[in-house]
């Protein structure tokens, strides 16, 4: 196997697990992208609960329904705090999934340069060959005329 089918099936490889890459940062962007849903809602509904309580303030609460109150409110606090690590975790994996393309990319961009090289190399030593064969064939031909040419033959 030439050593540029190799670099180019491993240009393969590189395009595959940068395509992985590219799977698992949009997969965990999505992850984040609910959990940050969540989180809001959470937020959204702990606002929607003080509102209500609000607007009941007007109409006697009595102690027992304020301390309900409060007691739920707690919880759903906690549920923030746990949904806040969810989302900090997520973000995490988010980043590391971006720095596992970036070394995908780079990969790729590297081979690619490599085989940019290898074949401007081949190249070049096509044209070395080339020319010196002209070379040699326009040096034979001179010496053939030479001898002609030394003789009064034109």
């Amino acid at each position: 196997m030439s050593a540029i089918r190799s670099i180019e099936l491993a240009i393969d490889l590189a395009l595959r697990r940068r395509d992985e890459s590219v799977q698992h940062l949009a997969h965990a962007q999505q992850n984040q992208g609910h959990a940050i849903n969540q989180l809001q809602q959470l937020k959204d509904y702990v606002l929607e609960t003080d509102q209500r309580l609000l607007r009941q303030g007007s109409v006697q609460v009595s102690l027992e329904v304020l301390r309900h109150h409060y007691q739920f409110m707690a919880r759903l606090q906690e549920a923030i705090q746990m949904q806040t690590e969810v989302v900090g975790g997520l973000e995490r994996r988010v980043n590391f999934a971006r720095a596992e393309l970036a070394k995908a990319e780079s990969a790729v961009m590297g081979l690619r340069t490599v085989l940019k090289k290898r074949l401007d190399e081949r190249n070049q030593l096509a044209q070395r060959r080339e020319q010196s064969l002209m070379d040699e064939l326009a040096a034979q031909q001179h010496l053939r005329r030479v001898p002609a040419f030394a003789s009064g033959e034109h």
